[in-house]
């Protein structure tokens, strides 16, 4: 299915997606964290964003985004709190360790 075909069963209008700037530069940096690629960044904001987390339109989106995954990295960093926690409870009562 080409990407300008009118509709993305995944992305809804092409119009969400492509944008002035194009979707093919990529942006060296020092690192992996420091360089940017458009077309990878277009997905993430609109099927990460725009879709699964209905990020409005008229929203900041890098506030908003900023805002649920700290949220989520905050939920998931409780969670395996929990679970060190609690695995190795069940390995030290079931005599694992010593």
């Amino acid at each position: 299915m080409s990407l300008r075909s009118g509709k993305l069963p995944f992305l809804g209008s092409d119009d969400e997606f492509f944008d002035h700037r194009g979707i093919s530069s990529i942006t060296g940096g020092g690192d992996v964290h420091t360089t940017r690629f458009e077309f990878a960044d277009a997905l993430l904001d609109t099927i990460v964003c725009r879709k699964l987390w209905r990020i409005p339109s008229d929203a900041n989106l890098h506030t908003e985004a900023n805002r649920i995954s700290s949220w989520c990295f905050d939920k998931t960093f409780r969670y395996l709190q929990f679970g060190e926690d609690f695995v190795l409870r069940f390995l030290g009562r079931n005599g694992v360790f010593v």
